[in-house]
């Protein structure tokens, strides 16, 4: 049921997020071992068992927007708690599945003066412990721990094994299957597809190619990024590769959860040409200026078009190997100027064995809608490629939707910015009268902010949650005529001045 009146109904998607609700609230961390040593800190009296309440976490952070990532500082009185991590953190890449056991969990609690305490927690995050920073000073010892997810030991390790052979061919899936678990760090893959009511499904490469697939002493995932770059899946998109280290279930309190570290490689989430992503997967809408009734904290848009130049790939080769012809890259919207325009950079079309083995003579035309087509699925993680992109602080929220990468990614959100105003009495009708037109920001109100990152910050009391967002945009990311967002944003803002 809208909640919505006046500007704002036509931004509203369902639910309104509201400040969180309680007497008395409070957030709380808590980070322990997966192991049988039973280390546990948490931000409360009884912190550190094996001690009691000499060490405690004094601030924690955690953010999605680049691989998954967390700081967290901690006061120590005694030692015994740094002695511990400094066992755990990881000293050898062979042992990168065997040390991501650093599992961590937050959330308010919330207190009523009728009905008793509440606990929100969070999904249960577990990572890799790869850095301490330390400092003594005052009699205490203060360190901060950086844990992050195992693929981001692989960009330190190089492969040069050959999965199939020419006598016994593999399936593209398979050999991607079998090669990220073969050998540390080792991953279980999923090949998912994000459905229009938010399920998931399993996709296929379309065609479904079987060969000898080499790795030429490149890191792992640059691997299966070089094998999987002719080919696109049997939804005509590209790939975006991404890790889930997140896992449901009650309080880490009550004992260690299950951890199984995936990469999942996901179906294209940008939207098509001209497709509405109008409160699809949404987080429902987020008031900007909205008083006591709204849980944003602050909106700090950036517009940059010129910088999202750089990821319209512009170039091609001199000639296939096989027929002579020369290959132009293709842009899969009509975006600004047309294909003759100059925007964008230059970008090689390097045709693998693969897909000439495929392909034949299309080899080249076919690498190179792959090329654009997986640039297209990976742009949401580039950072300033994007026209309009917002940082969002809203109060934290701990729940699935906001942690687990699964839920995260694909998601949209509406924004409603209500323009800064005051009141005066003497209006028609003796009601007071709103002396800012329009109401609402009618460039940055939007249904179809689709959201790249989630971070948390929790320290001194505070819980935030950060939501890095972008618009699709007219001429760059979607078909030049569509509006702001896409199809059905409720934006009615005319662009000038494109091309």
């Amino acid at each position: 049921m809208p909640l919505l009146a006046g500007c704002a109904a036509r931004f509203e998607c369902e639910p309104v997020n509201f400040p969180v609700e309680g007497h008395v609230v409070g957030p709380w961390v808590v980070v322990r071992f997966a192991s049988s040593d039973g280390v546990m800190i948490t931000v409360g009296n009884q912190s550190f068992p094996g001690s009691p309440h000499t060490a405690i976490i004094k601030s924690f952070e955690y953010g999605t927007s680049n691989g998954h990532k967390a700081t967290i500082e901690i006061v120590d009185e005694e030692g015994g708690a740094f002695n511990k991590f400094v066992d755990k953190i990881n000293k050898c890449i062979e042992r990168t599945t065997a040390d991501t056991v650093l599992q961590c969990q937050w959330g308010w609690i919330k207190d009523f003066c009728r009905g008793g305490p509440q606990v929100d927690p969070s999904p249960i995050v577990t990572l890799l412990p790869l850095n301490i920073d330390v400092a003594f000073s005052s009699g205490i010892v203060k360190y901060t721990i950086t844990a992050v997810d195992g693929m981001q030991t692989v960009f330190t390790a190089r492969e040069n094994e050959t999965v199939g052979t020419d006598s016994n061919p593999m399936p593209l899936k398979q050999a991607i299957q079998s090669f990220m678990n073969d050998r540390e760090p080792r991953f279980i893959t999923a090949f998912y597809r994000k459905n229009p009511d938010g399920s998931l499904s399993t996709w296929n490469f379309q065609p479904d190619p079987s060969q000898a697939w080499k790795c030429d002493n490149q890191n792992k995932l640059a691997c299966v990024q070089k094998w999987i770059e002719p080919f696109k899946t049997d939804g005509n998109k590209g790939i975006m590769p991404t890790v889930d280290n997140t896992a449901a279930g009650g309080l880490l309190l009550a004992g260690p959860a299950g951890y199984t570290p995936t990469v999942i490689f996901w179906e294209d989430l940008m939207p098509g040409c001209a497709e509405s992503k109008a409160c699809a997967h949404t987080l429902g809408t987020f008031i900007v200026n909205g008083g006591k009734f709204s849980n944003v904290i602050s909106f700090n848009p950036n517009i940059n078009w010129p910088a999202a130049f750089g990821k319209m790939s512009r170039g091609g080769n001199s000639g296939a190997a096989v027929t002579g012809r020369t290959q132009s890259q293709v842009r899969r919207c009509r975006v600004q100027g047309g294909p003759t325009s100059t925007a964008g950079v230059q970008q090689s079309i390097a045709v693998t064995d693969q897909a000439r083995n495929t392909f034949g003579e299309d080899a080249a035309a076919q690498q190179a809608e792959g090329q654009n087509a997986h640039d297209r699925a990976n742009s949401v993680n580039t950072e300033g490629l994007q026209p309009i992109n917002a940082e969002l602080k809203i109060q934290g929220n701990p729940s699935p939707p906001f942690v687990d990468l699964k839920l995260i990614v694909g998601t949209t959100c509406a924004i409603v910015v209500i323009n800064p105003f005051r009141l005066v009495g003497g209006g028609t009708a003796g009601f007071c009268e709103w002396l800012a037109e329009p109401q609402c920001n009618e460039v940055l109100s939007n249904k179809s902010w689709m959201v790249k990152g989630v971070s948390h910050s929790i320290k001194e009391g505070s819980y935030v949650t950060t939501l890095n967002l972008f618009l699709a945009t007219p001429g760059v990311d979607i078909d030049f005529d569509q509006p702001l967002g896409g199809p059905g944003s409720g934006s009615t803002f005319q662009l000038n001045n494109t091309c």
